[in-house]
């Protein structure tokens, strides 16, 4: 990550540090359900103990790891977000944070079994080289897992419609949110949208991830298996909590899962599971 990149997300993150639980769709129940769920099963299936959380933030993966985990290591570059992170723990989980980037972890080689980056990868400008020093502290057969960050194809669906037409409810949602979000963001927090653009360039010059660049990327910093998953279609997260249609959420979710990869462009987010 080059000193504009890393500067943008300083920038960003410090200006966003007070109000970035209320901003981040990390925090809304449904995802610390899933989130948490999928951290309790990594943790089983691999009897893992130690966690190390790249991109912590304000701690959200920490948060949950906590009830799961006994050693958890946090790193982030901006200081006012290590700064509200819990560290305390009532089941005697070792946790500690420290600044640094993601390219240059400071932890030596084979010293974790799980590694995570939360929503953090839309963040960088080069995946491989963090890929690479995800896989150089995992322990072999330790197991990366990051989720949250934006899927090409869906940005690229919403992007070739025409705006000057009215849409479904949803549609017309994503793509206001699309087009209206950062501009919103820049204003209420005084933010510049050069800012947002190089601290998510990802997101908003790449437009993306492409599964097949991730799993490339991935194969090459020395994973052995890597799996792309397609979470949180157009929709979703609205009619998760109707009780009465919470069946029917999860089976148009079944449904369109084994329609990958044609309906892929209409989940926002990916998640990624890699082991070493």
């Amino acid at each position: 990550m080059n000193k504009k990149t890393i500067q943008a997300n300083i920038e960003l993150h410090t200006r966003l540090a007070d109000v970035y639980k209320d901003t981040e769709p990390h925090y809304r129940p449904e995802n610390v359900a899933r989130i948490t769920e999928k951290l309790a099963t990594i943790q089983k299936s691999n009897e893992a103990v130690s966690l190390l959380d790249i991109g912590c933030g304000q701690g959200f993966i920490i948060d949950i790891a906590k009830n799961f985990f006994k050693k958890i290591r946090g790193i982030d570059i901006t200081q006012s977000m290590l700064d509200k992170v819990d560290t305390s723990s009532s089941n005697g989980c070792d946790i500690s944070v420290s600044i640094s980037t993601a390219e240059t972890i400071t932890y030596e080689n084979n010293t974790f079994d799980v590694c995570t980056a939360y929503a953090v990868l839309h963040h960088l400008e080069n995946v491989f080289v963090v890929a690479k020093e995800a896989c150089r502290v995992l322990k072999p057969g330790g197991v990366f897992y990051s989720a949250l960050d934006p899927n090409y194809y869906y940005w690229d669906a919403l992007k070739t419609l025409p705006i000057d037409r009215e849409y479904h409810g949803f549609i017309a949602k994503e793509l206001e949110n699309t087009l209206k979000k950062d501009r919103e963001l820049s204003e209420t927090y005084n933010i510049p949208l050069d800012v947002i653009d190089t601290a998510e360039s990802f997101k908003h010059i790449q437009g993306g991830f492409k599964e097949e660049n991730i799993i490339r990327w991935f194969k090459d910093a020395g994973f052995s298996y890597v799996q792309i998953c397609y979470e949180w279609f157009m929709g979703q997260g609205t009619y998760i909590h109707d009780s009465q249609l919470s069946s029917l959420v999860t089976g148009i979710d079944a449904y369109l899962q084994e329609m990958i990869p044609v309906s892929r462009h209409l989940y926002k987010y990916i998640s990624i599971d890699a082991k070493k």
